[in-house]
């Protein structure tokens, strides 16, 4: 599929923008990352700066081709990037929250244990039915 010439205007518009400010951005999404994981609101590597640029960098695009050139591009893509990280982090208490950790609450009964105690209840169960 063919680009018009106002596409290829705009992507090439956009990649020269975004060139200049990669790597302040890997930098800053990195920095922030780091941060969330040493306080605990990610699970180390639960997410990484290549995914979170990425991501950035698509949405990026897609608003950039319906208003060019309104906004400061550093910035913004910096804005983006605190909405994902943010985004990522809250999914991540959702999701611990959510969890249930079943083998704290298993009882310590040996399986021998565990069968004669219902063979008794279910002869008990049994034995009054026939009365």
């Amino acid at each position: 599929m063919n680009a018009t010439p106002a596409e290829q205007r705009n992507r090439e518009s956009f990649s020269s923008q975004i060139s200049r400010e990669l790597k302040g951005l890997y930098r800053f999404v990195r920095h922030q990352l780091a941060y969330a994981e040493s306080v605990g609101d990610l699970v180390p590597g639960e997410r990484n700066a290549e995914e979170i640029v990425d991501e950035v960098l698509l949405q990026a695009y897609r608003e950039f081709v319906k208003e060019p050139d309104k906004r400061e591009i550093g910035a913004w893509l910096i804005e983006l990037a605190k909405k994902r990280i943010q985004a990522a982090v809250k999914r991540s208490r959702t999701e611990r929250n959510l969890t249930v950790h079943i083998e704290e609450d298993i009882p310590e009964t040996p399986p021998g244990k565990r069968s004669l105690r219902w063979v008794t209840r279910f002869s008990i169960f049994t034995n009054q039915t026939k009365i």
